[in-house]
């Protein structure tokens, strides 16, 4: 979860997620696919790129 919130707070910019998680951008990179092929996370789609954000700002 750290990894998804990073990298939606980043707006989808690698580099910045990875230096806010202190990890490799290709790291962040792997996670990302990671998570969409093992969830139905549809990282593509704004809307709910949107509501992962605002899920993730409440939990």
């Amino acid at each position: 979860m750290a990894t998804l919130s990073a990298w939606l707070r980043a707006q989808g910019d690698l580099a910045r997620a990875a230096a806010t998680l202190e990890v490799h951008p290709n790291t962040v990179r792997y996670r990302m696919r990671r998570m969409s092929e093992v969830t139905l996370l549809r990282l593509d789609d704004p809307d709910q790129r949107l509501a992962m954000l605002i899920a993730l700002a409440i939990r």
